[in-house]
């Protein structure tokens, strides 16, 4: 792959794929995002960009730096790839370009998302057609076997293995030149969505997803995570009109979960962006019933507290506060609030049925005694029964100027 600057004739960068190979056709004008520098590095360091889902690294020497964009037009795409620099340095420094940029990808992401259980449920259900090709079969079997079962979450050790292939962390682990795990979430359906790609009909579309699948699924834009619907994999064959149809409805399914997950990352990085260090995903698991969940999980570390208009000047113990939400079979649908100050923990947890806040609250003095165990002080653990409020938005653009 080869990248010419229109500014300079004798300018030629080189480049290679990490993970996916897109289609681009001659003509096609791209937006590169600069994801890492050279010139903070070693000489030898390439520099990385992210064009769409696809991860560039350029080997030789151009006058960028991180959070520029590259205009590039595709010249060639056969027998190699040739990209025209066509504009440069256009730093998404500003607030504009940044809500530009966030309304374009809520624009592309919000119409194609749905809840991850709904999506591999549906994986289940057709990884047993015949007629699929060996490899799509394979990635389809990857991705379903990195699922975690839900008794696996009581270990921290597997929880936080969850946590890193959540696929949160997949491009900025690309621009920090770390390992990627295998079990990265949002690899794994990349990688499906471009095995299916080569399997694309001509003039075909994806399959349209079911509306009602899209309104249980709450946007990740919400002060508080929601529980979402178990779901349990249909036992009758995914119905399709040929292998062609088979391969737009998979690559839809596929389109959806990367959207899904990119509307996570959004949310964060945009949370970030105001100064909030706040992490939110979507973690789908595996029922003993074989029903798939998902565990909506938002990790904060709070803001410093204020007095009279004014920051505290002294030094404070700054919290960290984990908020979940969960649809456990037996127990329903499960909200929890977990605050910590240095060894202070503070637990709520909201019950959305009568019975299961009876149940629970008959083991919380227990758990109170196993906590106490471990070296904390409890403050507060409580279980009460009702329903979170659902109706904040923690971003600071309107969702309803967004025409999608």
């Amino acid at each position: 792959m080869e990248i010419r600057s229109s500014h300079s004739s004798n300018q030629r960068l080189t480049a290679s794929a990490e993970g996916l190979t897109q289609r681009y056709q001659p003509g096609q004008v791209l937006e590169a995002r600069v994801l890492s520098d050279p010139a903070r590095g070693t000489t030898n360091q390439g520099i990385r960009v992210q064009v769409g889902n696809q991860i560039l690294e350029l080997h030789n020497q151009l006058a960028v730096s991180s959070g520029e964009l590259l205009r590039l037009r595709v010249l060639s795409a056969e027998p190699r790839l040739e990209l025209e620099l066509m504009q440069a340095n256009q730093r998404q420094d500003s607030a504009q370009p940044r809500a530009e940029l966030m309304n374009s990808s809520l624009k592309q992401f919000i119409p194609r998302q749905q809840g991850l259980q709904y999506l591999t449920a549906t994986l289940t259900q057709a990884l047993n057609q015949d007629s699929l090709p060996a490899d799509i079969k394979t990635s389809m079997q990857q991705l379903l076997a990195s699922l975690p079962r839900s008794g696996a979450l009581l270990s921290s050790d597997k929880l936080t293995e969850v946590i890193r292939s959540s696929g949160l962390f997949l491009e900025s682990t690309l621009a920090a030149g770390r390992s990627i795990p295998n079990s990265d979430l949002k690899l794994l359906w990349l990688s499906l969505l471009a095995q299916l790609r080569t399997y694309l009909p001509a003039g075909g579309h994806a399959a349209s997803l079911p509306p009602e699948n899209q309104k249980d699924t709450p946007l990740p834009f919400l002060l508080n995570p929601a529980a979402q619907a178990r779901v349990q994999p249909s036992r009758t064959p995914l119905k399709h009109d040929g292998l062609d149809q088979l391969i737009l409805r998979l690559f839809g399914l596929a389109e959806s979960a990367v959207s899904r997950i990119s509307l996570n990352q959004l949310a964060t990085a945009e949370a970030q962006q105001q100064g909030e260090m706040r992490w939110k995903m979507d973690l789908p698991l595996i029922f003993p019933n074989n029903e798939f969940g998902v565990l909506q999980l938002f990790i904060e570390k709070e803001p410093p507290e204020s007095k009279a208009g004014k920051a505290v000047e002294e030094p404070q113990e700054i919290p960290w506060s984990v908020s979940l939400a969960l649809d456990m079979p037996g127990l329903g649908p499960l909200h929890a609030r977990l605050r910590l100050r240095d060894k202070t923990l503070e637990t709520r947890i909201i019950a959305e049925l009568n019975e299961t806040t009876d149940r629970l609250n008959t083991y919380l003095p227990r758990l109170r005694e196993r906590l106490r165990q471990q070296g904390l002080e409890i403050s507060c653990l409580e279980c009460h029964q009702g329903q979170p409020d659902q109706d904040s938005s923690d971003l600071k653009f309107s969702m309803l100027d967004i025409e999608v």
